[in-house]
């Protein structure tokens, strides 16, 4: 058994590409030029959506109306056609980033409610 053999038996076999490649950092991502982000992301409307269930389901406990339902169950049919048609028109930085929204919110419907905040970050202005 040669020099070599011992040393990748043992795991000590060191690769080139090892020594040479960067540190994989926060700020050596943000600036490699793959992720484009100028604007933080702040959910405001998500806030908004929970902060407006919650207290729908509290009324519906509390008051025991079925009106409470109608309201929760509009709210989210409208955002989620809402999120739906934005997706549809807008023109996203990304080309991917509107087949991704559009199957995130086809199959997992509650994502509509994180789009509109995201939308601002990800969509071309006109």
């Amino acid at each position: 058994m040669n020099k070599k053999e011992r040393i990748k038996i043992h795991g000590k076999l060191q690769s080139s590409l090892r020594k040479n490649s960067p540190d994989v950092t926060y700020s050596n991502i943000m600036n490699s030029g793959y992720i484009d982000i100028k604007e933080k992301y702040k959910p405001k409307f998500l806030i908004f959506q929970i902060i407006l269930s919650f207290i729908l389901v509290a009324l519906l406990f509390y008051f025991e109306l079925f009106i409470f339902v109608i309201i929760f169950v509009l709210n989210y049919i409208v955002t989620w056609i809402y999120s739906f048609v934005s997706i549809l028109k807008n023109n996203f930085k990304n080309k991917n980033n509107k087949l991704f929204w559009f199957t995130l919110i086809f199959f997992i419907p509650f994502s509509a409610f994180v789009y509109p905040d995201f939308k601002r970050i990800q969509t071309i202005k006109n």
